[in-house]
C-alpha cells in the first residue's frame, strides 16, 4: 500500500508540477495562422504554423485541388505583412545570361502569363506510413494536390 501511495503521489506532484492536456483539449483542432486565415480550417489537418495537411475526405472528387483547401509546407516562417503587401514590387534578378537585368512581379506580368495545369506533392508524402519511424511531419496522405500555375515562361524573360 505505501508503495501504491507514494507512486501516485509521485504522479499527482508531476502533474501539478509540469501539467497536462485535459481531454477535452487535446481534441481541439489547432487554429490556422495569420498567413493561411483564408484556408478551410476543417479541410486542413496542422501540423505546425508552417506545416498543414488536407485532409482525405477534403480533396475532392475534382480534377484541381481547390487552393482553400491545399496543403502547406513552409521550411520557414511566412515574412511580415510588410513584405507580401506589395508583390508587384517584389524584385527578381537574371544574371548569367546575355542580357541581365532585374524584373518587378509587375514587370513579369506585363510580359504575358501563361497556365498549366500540374502535380504538386512533398516529398514527405506518406511518411506516416514508413515502417522505420521517419523524422519530420507525420505526412498521411494530403500533402499532394493538382494545381494551377500562372506565370511568365522562362524563355520569354531570358
Amino acid at each position: 500500500r505505501r508503495t501504491l501511495l507514494l507512486g501516485s503521489a509521485g504522479a499527482m506532484a508531476a502533474v501539478s508540477v509540469l501539467g497536462f492536456t485535459p481531454l477535452a483539449k487535446a481534441d481541439e483542432p489547432k487554429s490556422l495562422p495569420d498567413y493561411a486565415a483564408w484556408k478551410e480550417r476543417n479541410a486542413l489537418i496542422v501540423h505546425s504554423a508552417n506545416t498543414m495537411e488536407t485532409q482525405r475526405g477534403a480533396i475532392g472528387n475534382g480534377v484541381i485541388t481547390s487552393s482553400d483547401r491545399l496543403f502547406v509546407r513552409n521550411n520557414l516562417p511566412a515574412p511580415p505583412a510588410s513584405v507580401t503587401d506589395n508583390p508587384d514590387a517584389w524584385e527578381v534578378r537574371i544574371e548569367g545570361v546575355k542580357n541581365p537585368r532585374t524584373l518587378t512581379v509587375g514587370d513579369l506580368k506585363q510580359m504575358g502569363v501563361t497556365t498549366v495545369a500540374s502535380v504538386l506533392q512533398c516529398s514527405g508524402n506518406g511518411r506516416a506510413f514508413f515502417p522505420h519511424g521517419a523524422s519530420g511531419t507525420q505526412w498521411s496522405v494530403g500533402a499532394a494536390g493538382c494545381i494551377m500555375w500562372t506565370g511568365v515562361p522562362l524563355k520569354d524573360v531570358v
